[in-house]
């Protein structure tokens, strides 16, 4: 469902020029699903930070054809390297220097 309504929204809010400069050479939308940070304050919800990751890029990576998908381990990798251990220390500006480090264009938090 979430899925579902970003798809939607991005549709809405982008013009279709736009979609064209996210593309790479070889037509696909690289994309890099970032963790989810838990703002409950409750630490029993931390699971569901990488539970949704894994879940969207899983959907996505169903997509191949439009789609290139960083993997988790790819995505863990340079969180490691970048010495993030703390989901709630990935502002804007560190996602997008991941994203471009992995060479995604869009990413998703």
């Amino acid at each position: 469902m979430l899925v579902i309504v970003v798809l939607l929204a991005y549709q809405k809010f982008l013009k279709p020029d736009t979609l064209d400069n996210l593309m790479s050479s070889d037509g696909k939308i690289s994309i890099a699903v970032m963790p989810f940070r838990n703002m409950t304050n409750d630490t029993i919800w931390n699971v569901w930070q990488d539970g949704i990751k894994d879940n969207l890029i899983t959907f996505f990576s169903n997509y191949s054809e439009d789609l290139t998908v960083r993997q988790t381990e790819a995505v863990n990798s340079v969180l490691q390297g970048k010495g993030l251990t703390n989901y709630a220390s990935i502002t804007p500006s560190v996602i997008k220097d991941i994203s471009k480090t992995l060479e995604a264009r869009l990413s998703w938090h």
